[in-house]
Formats: structure tokens, C-alpha cells, sequence
């Protein structure tokens, strides 16, 4: 906290527009102690992150103007930022709690009003918090409409309310009454606006205490509440610069409780690159492993190893200290320990309010906000700097400005909430649990019960590593990965590669030979990391799986023995985790064919499918019985028996850690054989098709074929039966609302089918996107071309703001190479216009880019071709044109995978078909 911890305080400005100042009000804030800021008028969009706005000690709510229902361009928005500790959540009339992200749903009362309405739980009181600006010169049944919303929300067991906002209301004059100590409205005019707030007030028993004239000796802005001992005063410091219309205001909220934060659990951690590696090395090698491994069972032996390496690492590296933190990064050990003598100051000042402790506060923040700055803008040299080293402290700035990765305080699942560290590990389990089919394996089931293709081209029944082998995955390492359970980090593995690569390679081998995979490698750390929606509900979250780094050696160095045997095997239509193949050999396959029959004025129907969780629902025996029918057999079928049974994961945020559980179903997440399994257990796929083309990337599925008459969409219909059947016998589920048909032809007339999956009806859209590219039913391709424009348009605003205190311009290329050029150039093959007018809206991008950077780093005016040469950047047609050629010589050159149609009922599909086109620039 950073008041009393009886005491919230509340932030109000109304700022007139952020954009432009978001360093200044970042900067700012973490230079007060404000529990709750409450910004009106933000002026904000969808592009700019919240982390760009405020530090993440904050939960940030938004509701930005929603410009395509107002009509109006800029203007509007409001924001509330929460202090993670005080639980806070968004609140919507009539939808079940909690919602919460960037952008709030908007409440059930015309667009124009932009209004946010969040709850926090202080022991047993319930306080709303609602924040709001109403535009100028609006009717009163606008005002009549938020009223009536705001009455209906305060009915639900709210214990104490405080609306905030500018209501734009000027005509009522609040003049100051003593005896009451609360502002009464004098003689207005008869606006039934003001009738309507005025009525709310008296409604619901409230008062507005906000007693701050503006210079017109008007207050716009209100605080209405039915706390009538809470304080509001005039800041001491203002975040931004005030506007003379809407003076900003403080309130002191009493409340009955303490309160506390959430903390992360305090723990030790090895500091493993302060370790002494050349004691550590001589240590290890002086071991003789023959003779310790000697006569012991596989597990036996691995758990001697461990004993002497932890043995080892206890002995030669040190330990530090990890405390949990809110501070940013750039923190420094000094300005932490003026921010804590800033915060009592405070304290103290508010207990005494005497002016030397005013004084006191005043001077601890002048000086904190001096050594803030210092602090900021060595740290920004640092990163800039980092270019030329580790690149990842680069790039996590650049990650943090654009995301938040903390979790709220309080999160959902179903009907369960949680609200303390261990209670959300709990929760955050609990869902992923329930993902996951009841498919264990019994330990009786063996090879003998399955099956076999004794005619199968592929036989693999064991696999010998050599310790070369085991050495050289060790040294490719990327040291950067988080370590698994064993806390046996990348780094460390890769300092004592020479001297652990034997009992390692005789480990591996060991477990190879009986056939089993060891349990301590079984077991993940389970990291949960938001996708979209709100962040309160869990279902949001994906997991992330980390593995011990040794046991993703192990199964690094299986794969790359087994692979080259199983690539002859795997469905030449499957892209994905298939080495030369890749999103971009799967739509140039599938767009040849769309193309061709276009170019013969055919249709082409395609359907596209969605399966729910594929990779977490694999069926185990089933997946066990394709394993051994694709070839592999003997000891390493039952190794990898081994290796997918018996899995278990924990959830771990900030230290804490949930109950072990069981995974019963789907292939391991975070694993480095998962992904093959996957393409394994789907390979027999194609037996669904006798008539229609296909095409794979991992589960996405995509049905596609040329329709001449009513027989084929009946013949197209009986494969999709197939299909249907075929998920049903593999326990395979597909989310049938999300499974859609779509037509590609350039005829005017089109030949349409109620196509099916089981008992449902497909729904049929005119566009699609298929792996990041938008395909429209006549393949024009201009609504992929403006939508990736659009999208490069925003993350150059976002570049630019991220920039802002960068230098260099070697910084500032690398930023938009990566972030921008990147997002215009994926898979240019499929799209590449010829028109002129979209070659020149895509150059534009770095146009705008590179002139931003010459005026930043040098000034001066040049011409585009001028820039090009200066900052040595080729122009992006002649950039698609290089990469178009690429794809061709790397076809030529056997470097993919060859890019055909499937040959169906004798029809053979062109190769390698270009968009032709009639009209180029």
C-alpha cells in the first residue's frame, strides 16, 4: 500500500488526452502513493497497451470511446488503475462477475457514455467504484438511461459506492454547506438533466463532496458517495498538468481493515552463473562412473547422479536471496530505499498532519523523483546498449512495455473463486485438469495386444545413442530456458558438458535398454499464460510446461535418431513439426489448386474444422496402438509407454505451487516428442478421403474440392461422414460452431450444400483466415493486404512510443525489422499484389518509418531513395520479390518439401501454380 493501510486513496484528473503523455504519467505515478487512479478523458485506443500507462503494481481497467458507435474520431474514455493487492474487479449489470482486461465490456446505456464500474471486498464491506465521462450538450435521456443503470447496480448488496466523472453538467451551482459539511445544489435552470441527477442523488442517499471550482467557478467534475467522513482535498502534486476547467482532486477512503498485498513466497536460489566452473569441472571428472554405476538399477543410477550434482552444486555455488517485488527492473538498491522512506514520510504526515512532516514527505519525494529519472534513463542506455550483447535484455523491455504477465489477485473458474496465492494455484489446476480425458494406460496392456502392420516399411525396435551425440545437444543448449523440476538449470548443464556427457550418455542408453522413461523426468512445472478475454477467468490462461533440461536432451536425441525413418511415412499433406515443411508450404499447396480452378472458372468448395484441445485429449491406448502400427516396436515401444504414462504437472505462480495431479490424457506439453506424436496419432487421416483433397498443418484440417455438379457435393458430404466417424472412433472432439464452409469461384451462380459434421449444419462464411492469411471467396486478397497495413500502423505507433528516449538508429531498425517488416512480409508468396495502389500503401509503412528515424537520429529532410541508401534498407517490392525467388530456388533445390496437389480419381494438380494476373503496375 501505498497510504495507511486504513486509509485508500483515490487519484482523480481529468487529463484531456494521454497519448502524448504516457512517459509523464508512468513516470509520475510511481513517484506518488496513490492506491487508485481514476483518469477521465483518456483519449486512448485498442493499440496502445496498458503497459505503456502505468507500472504493474497496477490492475488497469479501460473503456476506451468506442469510435465506430459514436462516430467520433477522438475524445472520451476514462481508466481506473487498482493496486493489484486490493482485488479489484470489473462489474457489468447482468453478466456474471468478474470481467476484467485492457478494455471493459461497456454497460447496457448509450454508446457516447464512456464509463467504467470495478468492486474491491475490504473486509466485509463491498465498495463500487464507478468512473465516467459524459460528453457536452448531451439530452437527458442520455443522463436519464445512466442513472437508471447506475440505481439498478447499487441494489446488489453494495456497502459503499464512489462515482466519480465528469458529467458536463455546468448550470448547477454546488455551493458549500457548513453545517452539513457537503455541497448542495444552488438555483439551476430547469435542464431536465440536471432534474435527473439531482433526483439520483436524493435516490440512493448519496452526497457529492467535491468542492474544487474551476475557473469559471464551476464544478464539472463530481464525487458522489454515501461516505460522508471520507476526505477530498486538492493534490499536493499533480500527475499531469491541470486543466483550468477540470481541477484534479484526492480522497482519503477510511476503511475498516488493514490492508495487505499478495507477495510472492521469499525463497533461495542458486547462483549459477557465480558458480566456480573449473572447481566444479575438476570435481566431476576426478569421479569414476563405472565403478559407481556399477551393478545398480537404471533409476538407481540416475539417482546417484542427481545426489552428485546437487552434492556439487551445494558445494560451489552460492546462494542469494529472492524477495518478491513490485519494483520495476530499473530500480536501483537506492532509490528502493528512498521510495520506503517516501512512503513513511507519508504515513506519518497523514497520522500527524503537521507541517514538518509535510515538509519531510515533500522533500523525500523531490528526491525520489530526481533519482527516479537517473535511474530511468541509465537503464534506457542499458538497453539500448544491449543490442550489442544480450539481445534479450533488449527484447524482454520491448515485452514488457507491451504486456503484462502478472495474474489479479482474484480469479474465476465456473462457480469457484480464488482470491489467495495457494487458493489460485488451485484453481489455476483445477481447469487445466479438467481438459484432460480419462485415458490411463494399464500397466498390463503390452505389444502383444495390438494389432501390427507386419508389412509396414518402417521397423524401429531400439535406438543406441553415442556419448558424441549426447555432447553435442549438450553444447547447443539454449542457456536462456527455465530449468524444470530438478532445478538443474541449461547453463549449468552446458559448463559441465564435458565432464557429465558420460554418465549421461550411459543414463540415456540405460533407460533405452529396459524400456522405460525415468519418472523424475515426467513431472512438469505448469506456468499459466494469458491469451485474451478477461484476465479474471481462468479459462483464458494456457498452460506452459517446463520439463527438466536433461530429460529434453534425452528426447531430443531419440527424435533425431527415429525421425528420418518416420518422415517417409508421414501424409505428404501434414505441414506441421514436419522438417521442410511449413505454413508457407501449406497455403502455396492449397492456394495452387484455388487458384488453378479459379483461373478455370470453378468452384471450389473448402471446409475448415476445429478440433477442441487435440493435443490435450490424445487417447493414450490409442496413441499407443498408432506408435506401434506406424513402426516402432519392441523396447522402445514400451519406452514410450513409459514415457506418456504416468505424467504428472503442478502449477506454479510466485513461488507458490499447487497439489501434484495426474495427467491422464494428450501428449506432453512443453516436450520435444510431443508435437511427432501428434502427427502420429492423426497420420491415418487420409483413409476419410476418397474423393476431396486435404491439407494439414498439426490439427488444422482444411477439406477442399473442385464441385462440377450435385453429385460431387454429395461424394464431398460422404468424406466429411467419414471424418466425422473417424473423430469419434479416436475420441477426437470438434467444436462444430467454429467449423465453417466456404466457397472460392468467380461465378455468378454457385452451386451451394448444406454440409454436415454429425448432426450439425456447417455455417457458411464469404472470407477466412487460414493460418494468418485472409482468403475472400474470390481470392482478391485486398482485405489481407489492408488488414496486415493496419496492423504494421499500430505496432508503428507502438514502436515509436517504446522508442521514445532511443538514440540510435541501429536500435530503431532492429526494432522495426523484427516488429513491423516482419508482419508485412509473412508468406508474400500467397499474396504479393501487382496493383500499384497496394505496392504503394505497403511501402508507405517504411516510409513513414524511416523518415521517423532520420528525424529522430539526425534531422534533416531526404528523399525516400535517399533513406534507402542511408540506412542501407532495400524497398519492400523488391524485398517480396527476393523472397517469391527464395521460395522457388529453395523448390529447386529440394530445401522444402515439394509443394503438388493430390492426385484424386485420376485428376493431378499443377505443381506449383502463380496467381496469374491482367493488370499489372
Amino acid at each position: 500500500m501505498g497510504s495507511s493501510n486504513n486509509i485508500i486513496s483515490i487519484y482523480y484528473q481529468n487529463c484531456r488526452g494521454l497519448r502524448t503523455k504516457l512517459n509523464t504519467v508512468y513516470m509520475n505515478i510511481l513517484s506518488h502513493n496513490y492506491d487508485i487512479v481514476v483518469f477521465t478523458e483518456t483519449w486512448l485506443h485498442e493499440n496502445i497497451f496498458d503497459n505503456e500507462i502505468i507500472d504493474q503494481r497496477y490492475q488497469l481497467f479501460r473503456c476506451d470511446r468506442n469510435r465506430a458507435a459514436t462516430g467520433r474520431r477522438d475524445g472520451g474514455g476514462v481508466m481506473v488503475a487498482v493496486l493489484r493487492c486490493l482485488g479489484a474487479r470489473a462489474v457489468l449489470l447482468g453478466n456474471p462477475p468478474p470481467r476484467s482486461h485492457s478494455t471493459v465490456p461497456t454497460s447496457p446505456i448509450p454508446t457516447i457514455v464512456d464509463n467504467i464500474t470495478i468492486e474491491i471486498k475490504l473486509g466485509n464491506e463491498k465498495h463500487l467504484i464507478n468512473a465516467v465521462y459524459i460528453p457536452p450538450n448531451q439530452s437527458h435521456d442520455v443522463y436519464e438511461s445512466y442513472f437508471n443503470y447506475l440505481q439498478n447496480l447499487l441494489q446488489f448488496n453494495v456497502n459503499k459506492y464512489h462515482l466519480l466523472g465528469d458529467y458536463n453538467l455546468p448550470t448547477i451551482n454546488w455551493t458549500y454547506n457548513s453545517t452539513s459539511e457537503t455541497l448542495e445544489p444552488g438555483v439551476s435552470n430547469s435542464h431536465l438533466s440536471n432534474t435527473y441527477l439531482l433526483n439520483f442523488i436524493s435516490l440512493i442517499g448519496g452526497y457529492q463532496l467535491n468542492n474544487l471550482y474551476n475557473n469559471n467557478h464551476r464544478i464539472l467534475d463530481l464525487y458522489i458517495t454515501n461516505s460522508i467522513h471520507n476526505t477530498l482535498t486538492s493534490p499536493m502534486a499533480y500527475l499531469l498538468q491541470p486543466d483550468p476547467q477540470h481541477p484534479p482532486f484526492c480522497i482519503a477512503v477510511h476503511t475498516p481493515v488493514e490492508i495487505t498485498g499478495i507477495k510472492g513466497k521469499p525463497h533461495q536460489q542458486y547462483c549459477f552463473k557465480k558458480a566456480d566452473y573449473t572447481l566444479i569441472n575438476e570435481e566431476l571428472s576426478q569421479i569414476n562412473w563405472d565403478s559407481l554405476f556399477e551393478n545398480r538399477s537404471a533409476n538407481s543410477v540416475l539417482d546417484e547422479f542427481y545426489k552428485i550434482l546437487y552434492n556439487v552444486i551445494k558445494k560451489h555455488v552460492p546462494l542469494k536471496n529472492i524477495k518478491s517485488t513490485d519494483f520495476p527492473v530499473w530500480f536501483s538498491p537506492a532509490l528502493k530505499h528512498i521510495y520506503k522512506n517516501k512512503n513513511r514520510a507519508w504515513i506519518r504526515w497523514k497520522k500527524t498532519n503537521s507541517q514538518v512532516d509535510k515538509l519531510s514527505f515533500s522533500i523525500y519525494r523531490s528526491r525520489f523523483k530526481s533519482e527516479c529519472d537517473k535511474c530511468y534513463a541509465n537503464y534506457i542506455k542499458r538497453v539500448e546498449s544491449s543490442i550489442e550483447g544480450s539481445i534479450k535484455y533488449f527484447w524482454t523491455f520491448i515485452s514488457n512495455r507491451k504486456n503484462c504477465s502478472d495474474i489479479p489477485t482474484q480469479v474465476n473458474f465456473k462457480s469457484k473463486t480464488a482470491n489467495t496465492p495457494a487458493d489460485i494455484c488451485e484453481l489455476f489446476s483445477c481447469f487445466f485438469k479438467s481438459v484432460f480425458e480419462n485415458s490411463a494406460v494399464p500397466d498390463c496392456f503390452e505389444l502383444c495386444d495390438i494389432a501390427l502392420n507386419d508389412k509396414h516399411e518402417v521397423n524401429i525396435s531400439n535406438v543406441t545413442l553415442s556419448e558424441s551425440d549426447v555432447l553435442r545437444q549438450i553444447q547447443a543448449l539454449d542457456v536462456s530456458k527455465s530449468s524444470g523440476i530438478d532445478n538443474v538449470p541449461a547453463f549449468f548443464i552446458k559448463q559441465v558438458a564435458k565432464t557429465i556427457c558420460k554418465p549421461l550418455h550411459y543414463i540415456y542408453n540405460r533407460f533405452l535398454e529396459i524400456g522405460e522413461f525415468p519418472d523424475v523426468w515426467k513431472s512438469a512445472r505448469i506456468v499459466p499464460v494469458f491469451k485474451s478475454g478477461s484476465k479474471q477467468n481462468v479459462e483464458n490462461y494456457r498452460p506452459i510446461s517446463i520439463l527438466p533440461t536433461m530429460s529434453k536432451i534425452f528426447e531430443k536425441l531419440v527424435r533425431d535418431k527415429i525421425c528420418p525413418s518416420l518422415l517417409s511415412i508421414i501424409l505428404p499433406q501434414q505441414h506441421g513439426f514436419v522438417q521442410k515443411r511449413s505454413t508457407i508450404t501449406n497455403l502455396l499447396s492449397y492456394t495452387s489448386h484455388l487458384f488453378d480452378a479459379m483461373d478455370q472458372n470453378k468452384q471450389t468448395d473448402c471446409i475448415y474444422t476445429d478440433f477442441k484441445k487435440a493435443f490435450d485429449r490424445v487417447d493414450h491406448k490409442i496413441l499407443l496402438e498408432k506408435i506401434a502400427f506406424n513402426g516402432i516396436r519392441c523396447n522402445l515401444w514400451r519406452w514410450f509407454k513409459s514415457y506418456i504414462s504416468n505424467r504428472t504437472q503442478r502449477v506454479v505462480i510466485r513461488g507458490f505451487e499447487s497439489d501434484t495431479i495426474l495427467v491422464t490424457s494428450g501428449v506432453p506439453q512443453g516436450s520435444i516428442l510431443g508435437p511427432l506424436l501428434f502427427v502420429l496419432f492423426i497420420n491415418d487421416i487420409d483413409k476419410c478421403f476418397s474423393f476431396c483433397n486435404y491439407s494439414l498443418y498439426a490439427d488444422d484440417l482444411k477439406m477442399y474440392s473442385t464441385i462440377t455438379d450435385y453429385v460431387d457435393h454429395i461424394r464431398f458430404q460422404n468424406d466429411l461422414d467419414r471424418f466425422a466417424e473417424y473423430c469419434n472412433t479416436n475420441k477426437l472432439s470438434l467444436s462444430i460452431t467454429k467449423c465453417k464452409s466456404i466457397t472460392f469461384t468467380k461465378k455468378k451462380i454457385i452451386s451451394s450444400f448444406p454440409y454436415r459434421l454429425g448432426d450439425m449444419t456447417l455455417g457458411s462464411v464469404d472470407c477466412i483466415k487460414d493460418l494468418g492469411i485472409l482468403l475472400d471467396s474470390k481470392l482478391h486478397l485486398d482485405g489481407h493486404i489492408d488488414g496486415i497495413i493496419n496492423k504494421a500502423f499500430k505496432m508503428f505507433g507502438f514502436v515509436v512510443r517504446a522508442s521514445e528516449h532511443f538514440k540510435s538508429s541501429k536500435t530503431l531498425l532492429i526494432l522495426y525489422k523484427s516488429l513491423i517488416r516482419s508482419q508485412i512480409e509473412y508468406a508474400v508468396p500467397i499474396w504479393n499484389p501487382v496493383y500499384r495502389k497496394y505496392i504503394d500503401a505497403l511501402e508507405k509503412v517504411q516510409k513513414k518509418f524511416l523518415r521517423c528515424v532520420n528525424c529522430r537520429c539526425s534531422r534533416g529532410h531526404l528523399t525516400y531513395d535517399q533513406l534507402l541508401q542511408k540506412y542501407k534498407v532495400p524497398k519492400l517490392i523488391n524485398r517480396r520479390e527476393m523472397l517469391d525467388m527464395v521460395v522457388l530456388y529453395d523448390l529447386c533445390q529440394n530445401r522444402v518439401s515439394p509443394i503438388r496437389g493430390v492426385e484424386t480419381e485420376g485428376r493431378l494438380r499443377t505443381p506449383y501454380i502463380l496467381p496469374s494476373v491482367t493488370d499489372v503496375c
